[in-house]
Formats: structure tokens, sequence, C-alpha cells
């Protein structure tokens, strides 16, 4: 009999926290900076944000494709752009490339570990991956049934929903639901922050 796996939860910033990890966030200047408030925006992985390209992204839709070749289960994914996605974009430099966030090497994307020294450097949790978590913990916790059932939570995340004969009969991307789900992640993250009490990251699961 297989033995069962404890599971390690990832580590991120408690949602409760978001909002200060935005303000600080958006504080700063710089490329890896704003590659991780977009990440906080689009939750979507590193890799998808950091290969981010201008072509991908359709500013009059309000959304931004991402290829299925970048996707972890290969399949193409359409991204909801909330405000704070578009105001971040249309402020960012651009130069006769493709890519969306510029590193020191014209035509190269930023390190893989860019965004990591960010939030290691702001003090918030241990991954980036973990902010991920952050949004699913403040949807299940804060969101009404009707606005994040747990397949919009997943469908945000980009994540298989259901058994392969679920997946093969249902014909949406859920975009919609999940626009919405989005916009009140996006206003929340850009909300009013916490005034008392310390800032405490949250660790991961030992």
């Amino acid at each position: 009999k297989p033995e069962k796996r404890k599971r390690k939860h990832l580590s991120g910033v408690a949602y409760k926290e978001m909002p200060n990890f935005v303000a600080a966030l958006r504080r700063l200047e710089g490329s890896a900076e704003r590659a991780t408030e977009f990440l906080v925006y689009t939750l979507c992985r590193t890799t998808e944000v950091l290969a981010a390209k201008w072509s991908e992204i359709d500013m009059d839709e309000k959304t931004w494709t991402v290829p299925a070749e970048r996707m972890k289960n290969h399949e193409e994914h359409v991204v909801p752009l909330t405000q704070p996605a578009l105001d971040l974009l249309r402020a960012l430099p651009r130069d006769d490339r493709d890519l969306v966030f510029l590193s020191s090497q014209p035509g190269k994307p930023l390190n893989q570990k860019a965004m990591l020294r960010v939030i290691r450097r702001m003090g918030f949790g241990e991954t980036v991956h973990g902010l991920r978590g952050t949004f699913s913990t403040w949807a299940h916790e804060t969101q009404n049934v009707d606005i994040a059932p747990l397949h919009v939570i997943e469908a945000a995340l980009a994540h298989k929903i259901g058994s392969a004969i679920s997946e093969a009969y249902r014909h949406t991307d859920l975009l919609a639901k999940r626009r919405k789900l989005m916009d009140a992640w996006a206003k929340y993250c850009t909300g009013p922050v916490v005034e008392s009490g310390e800032v405490v990251p949250i660790r991961a699961a030992r």
C-alpha cells in the first residue's frame, strides 16, 4: 500500500497583508518589481509572466493570451486583465522587441529568480508561486460562493478542473466569471493598507 505523502504548502504572503505588500511593491522601481506586481494581478506562473509578449496582449479586449507551449497544462490560457494590470502595462518602457518586461540583456527575459529576489528583499514570504496560494486562500475565505465557486478559482489559476470527461464536456473558459473574481482580487490588493500591527509573512508548513 503506497504511503500518503504529506503535502507541503509553498510559502507566501498572508492574504490580509496583500494590500501592504502591493503598496510596498508599487513604491519600488524596476522591471522585476513590475513583473511581480503583474503576477499578483494575473495569477500566472513565473515563467509565463517573464516571457510575456506585447503581441499576446489585447488592450482593447483587456486580455492576455498565454500560448499553450508556455502553460504547464499545455493549453492556451486567456487571462482577463484588471484595471491595475492595464495601468501597469501602459506605464512600462518599451523597446523594438516584443518582451513586456525588459532585462539588461535586450531580447532576453529577466532571470528566473528576479521576482524571487524582489519579494525576499521586501521580507515577504519565500516563494513567488506562493502568491497564487494567497489568492486561493483569499477567495475561499472571503468571497461569496456565487462569485468564487471552486471551479472558477481553479480556472483563474489555470488548474485542471474535474475529470478528463468533465473537461471534454466543458465548452467554456469561464472568462466572464474569472474577470469578475479577478477584478475583486485586484481591488482588494490595491485597497487600503493595514495600519495596525506588524506585517508578518506566512511561512511554509514544515
